[in-house]
């Protein structure tokens, strides 16, 4: 699970010119949380950047700092690998929690791999109840949004199935 977090926050990150690198930079000095997640995505991958994961791992902390929840979601994902940081699953789970609440599905689905890894069943469960209320209330707006009504099939997403709406 931890190999394929990481190379999802690798893969998100897009090759971009040195300009574009250097807006991202511009904006997050400003203190924009998404410009800042944006840049370190850019040097945790090395797309359009050098690779310094410490560097990624700082500019997700300031993204984080700055109420950006993917931010969040990424620094989770440095503690949890290790990258940029030493491996710490207290500050982990602290940040996917963080992520979780502000509606980041993933987040949620992370939390609640590490809480059941952990031994502690409460915990995973409300994270992975969460993270479905999350998914199914994003394909019913989606749905509503066209003018369309959730085809049955989609209305539960897979691993939703085992925990009650």
């Amino acid at each position: 699970m931890r190999i394929r977090s990481v190379e999802r926050l690798r893969r998100g990150s897009q090759v971009v010119t040195e300009n574009q690198g250097s807006s991202f930079q511009s904006a997050c000095d400003r203190s924009d949380g998404e410009s800042c997640f944006l840049l370190g995505s850019l040097y945790f991958a090395g797309k359009g950047v050098s690779r310094d994961p410490a560097r990624a791992f700082a500019l997700l902390q300031k993204s984080c700092s700055s109420g950006y929840s993917r931010g969040c979601s990424g620094l989770a994902e440095c503690y949890r690998a290790g990258v940029g940081t030493a491996v710490n699953n207290s500050l982990a789970i602290e940040n996917y929690d963080k992520a979780c609440r502000s509606g980041v599905a993933s987040s949620c689905y992370s939390a609640y791999s590490m809480y059941r890894g952990l031994n502690d069943p409460s915990k995973a469960e409300a994270r992975l109840r969460h993270c479905c209320q999350i998914s199914v209330g994003f394909a019913e707006t989606s749905a509503a949004y066209i003018g369309q009504a959730l085809p049955a099939k989609l209305a539960v997403p897979p691993i939703c199935s085992s925990v009650a709406r």
